[in-house]
């Protein structure tokens, strides 16, 4: 499968089956908490070194009393980090008449990457839909599991994608409607047992 990111060129109205929209995206609830979390870590993080180069500027901290700064320094940094890369993953969801774009960039994809990667259906081996629990159609979660040819597994799940279009039911739906037909294209629906939260 190409993972290659790209900001697509062509118009993309005339091809939209369902697409979070840019406002979406960016008050969206997921990117809320990783912009959040980052910052936060990050503050105790700058908070972290500035003491502890204050310490050592000042004399308070010498040999083994300086070498106890830097376990909790670590922690915080790889927060700052996990946080980071949780924000830098995660990208608006859309599915289009020829390809989709997945709720997360894939584990493979850069991070660094500007732009919109959109995975065309031409590199797609399988889709495998999940319904679990019983109910109504947008209260049971659902999801669908994404194989390309080459291996690569993307999941996506109604809670990703509430987490950027929020619970608004029609929405969910809507999205529900279209994994589940990408599923018949593409191979294999199942009911699941029971959710649990």
């Amino acid at each position: 499968m190409a993972m290659s990111s790209k900001e697509t060129s062509r118009d993309l109205n005339g091809d939209v089956l369902f697409e979070v929209s840019e406002e979406e995206f960016e008050r969206c609830p997921s990117r809320r908490r990783a912009v959040f979390g980052t910052l936060f870590f990050g503050s105790f993080a700058a908070i972290e070194a500035g003491l502890f180069a204050w310490s050592l500027a000042t004399g308070l901290l010498v040999g083994f009393n300086a070498l106890l700064f830097v376990p909790p320094f670590l922690v915080v940094v790889l927060a700052v980090y996990i946080q980071y890369r949780s924000l830098r993953r995660l990208h608006r969801f859309g599915i289009f008449i020829w390809g989709f774009s997945p709720p997360l960039r894939p584990r493979g994809s850069r991070l660094g990457d500007s732009g919109r990667l959109v995975i065309p259906f031409t590199s797609i081996a399988r889709v495998e839909y999940l319904r679990y629990g019983e109910g109504p159609e947008y209260l049971a979660h659902f999801g669908a599991m994404v194989e390309s040819s080459d291996g690569i597994r993307i999941a996506i799940n109604d809670t990703m994608i509430s987490g950027q279009v929020g619970r608004d039911p029609e929405r969910l739906r809507e999205a529900q409607r279209i994994l589940e037909r990408l599923a018949q294209r593409f191979g294999l629906q199942r009911q699941e047992g029971p959710a649990t939260n």
